[in-house]
């Protein structure tokens, strides 16, 4: 299968960004033969039988209004429906697309959790307690060159709310960190985001 195999029922596949210099990642969560696909780039037609064999029922959740990317493509490929943040909608470019709320759940128990101050108001990322899986949009970046950061300042409306976002995330029981800019920390990616904000915290 093209698709990356994260554990049972969660794949990924990306795409290199050369201004970035690292992937931009659409992920694919199995929840019987309901598929959630996360800010999904644009695939191979390799990936896109890959995903389509996943189940018989899809939708596509952004994380932001940024990771717009292909989703509306991908939606009609896979007659799915689009889910964005109801503070993000107006900013995308597809109308036809539907919204959640702070407090929504997805199939199998994917809590949307609300990240404040970043790039747009609907930030968010997904978290499953009883896989230990958490998911983020633009909230923290991968990048692998500097390790964990946040993008570039100019994009933090509100750094201080930003960084206790995340801070808040570490109460949290999770093991696999995917993030939809950068590498994925099938393990560990608890340990490295407390790596990450403790010594700002401090700072």
């Amino acid at each position: 299968m093209p698709l990356r195999q994260y554990r049972e029922g969660l794949y990924g596949w990306g795409r290199l960004s050369e201004k970035w210099g690292y992937d931009f990642n659409g992920t694919a969560i199995v929840e019987d033969n309901e598929v959630l696909i996360v800010d999904p780039v644009e695939p191979t037609l390799e990936e896109l039988d890959a995903l389509t064999a996943l189940g018989s029922s899809f939708q596509i959740i952004l994380l932001n209004a940024d990771h717009e990317r292909y989703s509306a493509e991908l939606a009609a490929a896979l007659d799915a429906d689009v889910f964005v943040h109801e503070t993000d909608k107006a900013s995308l470019q597809n109308p036809n697309v539907e919204t959640f709320t702070d407090s929504h759940t997805f199939a199998g128990a994917w809590q949307v959790k609300p990240m404040r101050g970043h790039k747009t108001p609907g930030e968010c990322g997904l978290y499953n307690k009883t896989k230990g899986v958490l998911i983020l949009g633009d909230a923290v970046i991968g990048d692998p060159v500097t390790g964990l950061r946040l993008v570039p300042p100019q994009k933090v409306p509100d750094r201080e709310q930003a960084l206790a976002s995340i801070e808040e995330l570490l109460t949290l029981r999770f093991d696999t960190l995917i993030l939809s800019d950068g590498f994925v920390l099938i393990h560990g990616g608890h340990d490295a985001l407390r790596g990450f904000i403790d010594p700002i915290g401090a700072s």
